[in-house]
């Protein structure tokens, strides 16, 4: 008789529950570096050309408003960040190159999201994005 092994899970390699627990301890509400980072990678889409790293950032953004609409925060976004996520889906499979209507998605998304920083409280806004930042030791 063969012994059967345990089954294990595959988890998203990007994702440490590690760091995502540290990051929402330690984070003081300082939200101007995300900010820089979404603004950037923001004006690169527009070009209609992105980066890996600002795709990143790009993802972030769209989980984030994700993750604070389904705790309460803006949930009429849910819809929209739907639109945007099938969006990042088609950029990343034509390597980086977005057409209009996918930029359109994207930017309605980052509206909705600015709105959603100033209704959100420092932990919620760090449990919302700590799945997508990381964490910078001192």
């Amino acid at each position: 008789m063969k012994k059967r092994g345990p089954n294990r899970k595959v988890w998203n390699p990007n994702f440490n529950p590690v760091r995502s627990a540290v990051f929402a301890l330690r984070f003081t509400g300082n939200k101007t570096i995300i900010q820089l980072q979404n603004y950037s990678a923001l004006q690169e889409l527009k070009t209609g050309r992105v980066s890996i790293d600002n795709f990143q950032v790009l993802v972030g953004l769209v989980g984030t408003s994700k993750r604070l609409a389904k705790a309460g925060i803006g949930p009429e976004v849910l819809e929209a960040c739907e639109l945007a996520q099938k969006a990042m889906g088609a950029i990343e499979a034509a390597k980086g190159v977005a057409t209009e209507e996918q930029i359109q998605s994207v930017v309605e998304v980052f509206d909705w999201h600015q709105a959603q920083l100033e209704a959100a409280s420092q932990t919620e806004y760090a449990a919302a994005c700590s799945p997508y930042c990381e964490l910078i030791p001192d």
